[in-house]
């Protein structure tokens, strides 16, 4: 568990991080669906564990096999 002071301090900056890697991204945009499972019941340890992860299709794309092997970006 982490304490919420800590928290708050992350979520406050995480807006200014956001906005300024879209400021200054060049690349590929991606949108992934994920399917995550947890247990709120357990406040000594994460349980959020990955399912399902899979790209997202626009509309209704074919079935066509999307697949994305890297990432370039210029800093």
């Amino acid at each position: 568990p982490i304490p919420n002071a800590i928290v708050k301090g992350v979520v406050a900056e995480i807006p200014q991080v956001l906005l300024s890697a879209l400021r200054r991204f060049k690349g590929l945009e991606v949108f992934y669906q994920v399917e995550v499972a947890h247990y709120l019941d357990d406040q000594d340890k994460d349980t959020r564990t990955i399912r399902n992860i899979q790209i997202m299709k626009r509309f209704e794309e074919p079935a066509a096999s999307q697949v994305v092997n890297c990432f370039i970006m210029d800093d």
